[in-house]
């Protein structure tokens, strides 16, 4: 008898623990953070790449599921901004834009995103030089990271007649859902860091006590890019150099016989 009181106090007791354990994981995914914490199990997963006709202007790499950084406005922080870097050594019409998230189940997105490009400085994002707030964009669900639905947006500037041009040169971008409840977050995935990056990611959230923007390794201790595509056009056309122009211009019988060479030769 004594045997079988013991047996059941220690089932009751692991029951216990299960339910506590339940818990407190379902607890921290409507806890704010501003990081999901390294993953101790890497996953370098293959997903097929989006279709698109949009020629690759810019590829801050694929997740690398190292760690998963909040950006969300509204939800539960209210707001917390995220943005990171890319050059272009062209002036660009940007016509789309991708990237890749993990969300807490309770995160009702609202069809809608935000993107911000942002001044490039040496210590961070400078003037928002582009706000587009609650344009329309699409996910496509695909699968299980961290615990929490793994998704990738889009944003289709091109179809909404939203696209804009950008002068060449360094930019930082905000991307982010949108959501109207006040419920979880949504994470970027964090990726290596691509050629041609300059700075690691910012971050600023005045829920978190960040109001000022802060870089990944000031807030998280490592320095952090995440992942994101920019897809477009790029001018193409020939420049003349300085040395030439100053010459036709001091020259200018000079620029007919040139506009010859260039025809017989189709450029």
């Amino acid at each position: 008898m004594k045997k079988i009181l013991k047996g059941a106090i220690v089932l009751l007791i692991v029951v216990a623990m299960i339910f506590s354990t339940s818990a407190v994981t379902a607890d921290t995914k409507d806890t704010a953070q501003t990081e999901l914490g390294e993953n101790s199990q890497q996953q370098f997963i293959q997903t097929s790449p989006p279709t698109t006709t949009r020629a690759l202007i810019w590829d801050n790499g694929d997740p690398d599921f190292v760690n998963g950084l909040s950006c969300t406005r509204v939800g539960l922080p209210g707001l917390s901004d995220l943005a990171d870097d890319f050059h272009l050594d062209k002036k660009s019409t940007i016509q789309k834009v991708i990237w890749e998230t993990v969300d807490d189940t309770t995160y009702a997105w609202a069809g809608t995103d935000d993107l911000i490009i942002y001044q490039y400085t040496p210590t961070g994002p400078g003037a928002e030089l582009v706000v587009l707030l609650e344009i329309q964009n699409s996910r496509e669900y695909l699968g299980e990271q961290f615990g929490r639905p793994w998704y990738r947006y889009e944003i289709d500037l091109e179809a909404q007649g939203q696209t804009f041009n950008l002068p060449k040169g360094d930019y930082y971008i905000l991307l982010r859902p949108y959501t109207a409840g006040n419920v979880g977050q949504s994470f970027r995935l964090t990726s290596p860091a691509p050629t041609g990056s300059t700075s690691e990611c910012y971050f600023r959230s005045e829920y978190f006590g960040v109001p000022d923007w802060a870089t990944a390794t000031l807030q998280w201790g490592a320095p952090y890019d995440v992942n994101f595509k920019i897809f477009g056009t790029q001018d193409f056309s020939r420049e003349i150099n300085r040395p030439i122009l100053d010459f036709l211009q001091s020259h200018p019988n000079m620029f007919p016989i040139l506009q010859q060479i260039l025809v017989l030769f189709g450029l």
